[in-house]
């Protein structure tokens, strides 16, 4: 356990080299990096267990298709991570050492929220930083992995909207509800490119996302997130129109959407 620190950065190190020598140079010992990689027990949680997961998704923007029989082995990791709900403690609210202390408490990894709960007044929600940084982490290994397999990523695709569509939601952490949006727009890209025409997949995945979308765009009051949320809607747009170009044809009536 002392070495963690030093073997995560080992394996950040190999998988940066694969992304500057490219797939060509990379291919032939990538299998034998990953087998390594996969085989080494860091238990489900920890800085070793951050560094490897980060490191299969770096060889995986590498490898691309050819990453997609190693999915099943760390995508459920990630749903996992991203799930994971935070510790949440309501306390009481103490005017004279909190009047100025609203926000992250630095000396132990606590983030401070006031709130007002009625019947009890004003009280405070302590949450563990290192668990939203978790979060926040799986969720933007999950995106990339969508936006770098595209439709090798399709099995995953219903299971990782289970875990995301909520977290449109999510009010602790700004950029998780950002970082949701952006990864509904790449599953549906994962869900046109691995789909034939007949499929029904697209459709209904573009269902299950827009109006949640668009109702957590309507809903949202961070500027920065607007924004994302924005993006997110344009890319889910442009992938239905880029779709309708390949012959897929997708689509939801204006009167199933919520009004703006």
């Amino acid at each position: 356990k002392s070495y963690a620190l030093l073997r995560g950065k080992a394996m950040e190190c190999v998988a940066l080299i694969g992304q500057a020598v490219g797939k060509d140079a990379f291919y032939t010992d990538a299998k034998a990096v990953m087998d390594i990689l996969l085989c080494h027990d860091t238990g489900d949680s920890g800085v070793e267990m951050q560094y490897l997961t980060q490191a299969c998704v770096r060889i995986a923007s590498v490898l691309q298709e050819d990453f997609a029989t190693y999915l099943p082995l760390i995508v459920p990791k990630l749903l996992h991570q991203a799930a994971t709900k935070p510790d949440v403690v309501l306390v009481d609210w103490n005017e004279a050492t909190n009047e100025n202390n609203d926000g992250e408490n630095d000396d132990d990894g606590i983030q401070e929220i006031a709130v007002d709960v009625p019947g009890q007044g004003k009280k405070k929600l302590q949450i563990q930083t290192s668990a939203l940084q978790d979060k926040e982490l799986g969720l933007n290994m999950i995106y990339q992995l969508a936006l770098d397999l595209r439709g090798s990523f399709l099995p995953y695709v219903e299971p990782a909207l289970q875990v995301i569509i909520p977290l449109l939601q999510f009010e602790y952490l700004d950029t998780v509800r950002m970082l949701s949006g952006l990864s509904l727009a790449k599953l549906l890209d994962a869900a046109i490119a691995g789909s034939d025409v007949s499929s029904a997949t697209p459709q209904h995945v573009l269902e299950l996302i827009f109006e949640p979308l668009l109702t957590a765009l309507i809903e949202e009051t961070d500027l920065e997130c607007i924004v994302g949320l924005s993006e997110a809607v344009a890319s889910v747009l442009e992938a239905a129109r880029n779709a309708a170009d390949n012959g897929v044809h997708i689509g939801i009536p204006l009167s199933h959407l919520p009004t703006v």
